[in-house]
């Protein structure tokens, strides 16, 4: 591999989106909840995000730098996918990434006390979540069409069905671990 000027250029000018995208997030982030808690949240989202970029360049996909906006992280992929197992992975893997980033934060909790990280491993939890779940413009709703679909187009727009019994069990275990570790660190957060 020849490493030139232009690659390395077009590789900085890349990133450089993604590192003005993470720093306009704390930005916001930290004008709503303050900088400490705002670096904290950021990072769940990077780590997320983080989840869909390696997985897609692990499957050959050829996509950009993740953006990380207020609210939104997203990849972009170059070309169409050959099949759908890839995107489907693509798309549960952020999540599975940052739901560990999330179950991380938790062991900081017992061990310092402080209620922060139970409530930054409830917002991993909500945010991992909300991947998943089926709402329009959302991750979710193009993974569940690909694993719940009944469609009969053509094979490289369906899973096998190996793929689908596998992918969809792991989508409804995330989810269910997702959402319950949610509503147990919110539990344990006091009500004030």
């Amino acid at each position: 591999m020849v490493i030139t000027f232009q690659s390395v250029f077009r590789l900085l000018s890349e990133w450089t989106w993604t590192a003005m995208s993470v720093l306009f997030s704390i930005f916001v982030y930290g004008w709503l909840f303050g900088f400490g808690v705002a670096i904290l949240i950021v990072y769940l989202m990077v780590v997320q995000a983080m989840g869909h970029y390696l997985t897609a360049r692990r499957m050959k996909l050829e996509v950009r730098p993740p953006e990380i906006m207020p609210f939104s992280t997203q990849i972009r992929v170059k070309c169409t996918p050959e099949s759908v197992e890839k995107v489907a992975w693509t798309l549960i893997a952020g999540p599975m990434l940052g739901g560990l980033a999330a179950f991380a934060l938790l062991p900081i909790y017992f061990w310092v006390g402080d209620k922060m990280w139970l409530w930054l491993a409830a917002v991993g939890f909500v945010i991992n979540l909300m991947d998943l779940l089926p709402f329009i413009s959302l991750k979710g709703d193009r993974l569940v069409s690909i694993v719940w679909s009944r469609s009969e187009g053509p094979a490289e727009h369906n899973l096998s069905g190996q793929w689908k019994v596998l992918i969809g069990k792991v989508h409804i275990v995330l989810c269910v671990l997702l959402a319950s570790s949610m509503f147990w660190a919110a539990w344990l957060l006091p009500i004030h």
